[in-house]
C-alpha cells in the first residue's frame, strides 16, 4: 500500500466553486462532493433555491498538494465563511498510481 493525504473541506455552497477550481489547480486530479449539513459556530441557512448551504468536499493528494489547498481555504479572503478543513493519511493500493 501507498500513503497518501485526504483533504476535506467543509465549506459554504457559495464559494465552492472557487475552492474546487484552486484544488484542480494545486495538482489534484479529481475530488468528490456531497452536499451536507451540521451545527457549530456558524448559523446553518439553507440556500432558498436548492435547500444545500453546505458542501463536503474530499481530496486524496500528495503531501505538498494537501498542504497548498489547506494554506488556500486558510487565507484571509475566506475568513468571513465558514470553512473546516483539516486532513489525514490514508493508504491506497498500489495500482491506483494517479495519487502518487
Amino acid at each position: 500500500m501507498g500513503s497518501v493525504r485526504r483533504v476535506v473541506i467543509i465549506v459554504d455552497t457559495s464559494i465552492e466553486s472557487l475552492i474546487l477550481e484552486h484544488v484542480m489547480k494545486s495538482g489534484a486530479r479529481g475530488y468528490n462532493c456531497v452536499y451536507c449539513f451540521g451545527k457549530g459556530r456558524h448559523e446553518v441557512l439553507e440556500d432558498p433555491f436548492t435547500g444545500r448551504s453546505r458542501v463536503r468536499i474530499e481530496v486524496l493528494v500528495r503531501e505538498e498538494v494537501a498542504e497548498a489547498i489547506m494554506d488556500f481555504v486558510h487565507e484571509s479572503e475566506f475568513a468571513a465563511y465558514p470553512i473546516t478543513a483539516f486532513m489525514d493519511t490514508v493508504e491506497v493500493h498500489p495500482n491506483d498510481e494517479h495519487y502518487f
